[in-house]
């Protein structure tokens, strides 16, 4: 298990030797949450054998002053690394409010001693976030951009998104894997008699949870059979009270709480299909582990996600916010049937495989990484 503050050791008989190793700053990788999903992905592909990468977490799990502590130790280790001249790249992940604040010093030091930078930005709500910046800050924003020799997005919207802030900048598209995508295409349950609809996520407001019971009602008053599962923490016991009130069953709507390993694997196995109902999103994990997992997606037409879902082909796109549009994508892939949400399912992997696969990623940040060594 990756150690955060610590030097990842190199694999024997790795050639990540022969580089410069690379300093990287992001989220606790023991934390929850998607972005620390995909960083562990990331480890477990290769990249941080292959690049000898120092990783240091910019935050702990503790909140208040504790967190205060925890950036302050991230500081000291950064500038003893860099000063120390143990790495020759920096490769930053940042999203948006406190993440954003706390990672404005590591870009400083990264530009004061001159290294090659590498920005990955995170989190789906940044867009909003960089409107409502004061313009000093905005500035700063772009000048970062344009600093760094690669900055990496998610998906071709928020490329679109970044050239328009900073033309200048060198933005490169670098999508999150899956987490772990099964060796054998998970056999999909075509005749369940109750279908279940999986949610992974926070279970609140903004990833559209209080629309999910809304349209799920809908969809059972229509006709459609369909149980939910709700795989997170957060407002449960809200949730399940807003479920009772709309008529539904205790049996059709459980909540299951944080999942991860083994027990996320054996819901997405179990499910027929992902539902993601979010008001903002940039690239989220649980489209790309449904995808692995062989399940069609019903997701909400926010941020990256439709570069990701195909609509009618390997899942379904709705309007955010809206009810009555999500109960139809509901009933519409209920009544197509087990075979047919199958072959949904299997597009899904085969663009899993594609787009979102450990190979894919290394390719990208090898050649990212190599190109900034020579320019920087």
């Amino acid at each position: 298990m990756l150690r955060n503050g610590c030097k990842v050791s190199v694999a024997q008989g790795s050639k990540a030797g022969k580089r410069p190793p690379v300093l990287m700053v992001g989220t606790d990788l023991n934390a929850r949450g998607g972005v620390a999903s995909v960083l562990n992905a990331w480890a477990v592909a290769g990249l941080f054998d292959r690049h000898e990468v120092h990783y240091v977490a910019s935050n702990g799990r503790a909140f208040g002053l504790g967190a205060f502590g925890a950036a302050l130790r991230c500081y000291a280790r950064c500038s003893w690394l860099l000063l120390s001249r143990r790495v020759a790249l920096v490769h930053v992940h940042h999203s948006s409010y406190i993440s954003f604040w706390r990672k404005a010093p590591l870009f400083a030091m990264a530009m004061l001693m001159r290294k090659p930078l590498v920005v990955s930005l995170h989190g789906g709500a940044f867009k909003e976030f960089y409107s409502g910046l004061p313009t000093p800050a905005q500035r700063w924003q772009r000048r970062v951009m344009r600093y760094a020799c690669r900055y990496l997005v998610l998906t071709e919207s928020w490329r679109a998104w970044a050239l328009q802030v900073e033309p200048r900048a060198r933005v490169e598209v670098v999508p999150n894997i899956a987490p772990q995508i099964p060796a054998d295409v998970p056999t999909y349950p075509v005749d369940a008699i109750n279908p279940s609809l999986l949610f992974l996520g926070r279970v609140e407001p903004l990833k559209g949870v209080p629309e999910l019971i809304a349209a799920l009602a809908l969809a059972l008053e229509a006709g459609a059979r369909w149980n939910l599962v709700l795989a997170g923490e957060g407002a449960i016991e809200q949730t399940l009270e807003a479920a009772r009130q709309k008529g539904l069953p205790p049996e059709v709507v459980r909540c299951v709480g944080w999942v991860d390993g083994e027990e996320k694997s054996q819901l997405l196995r179990a499910c027929s299909a992902v539902v993601l109902p979010s008001h903002i999103e940039n690239m989220p994990v649980a489209v790309v582990e449904s995808f692995a997992y062989a399940r069609p997606v019903v997701a909400t037409r926010v941020g990256g996600v439709p570069d990701m879902v195909s609509d009618g082909r390997d899942g379904m796109l709705v309007s955010p916010r809206n009810p009555t549009e999500l109960a139809d994508a509901l009933v519409s892939l209920w009544k197509i049937g087990g075979k047919a949400r199958s072959v949904m399912g299997l597009a899904a992997r085969c663009k899993c495989e594609q787009f979102y696969s450990a190979n894919s990623l290394l390719e990208r940040l090898d050649a990212a990484y190599s190109d900034c060594r020579r320019t920087g």
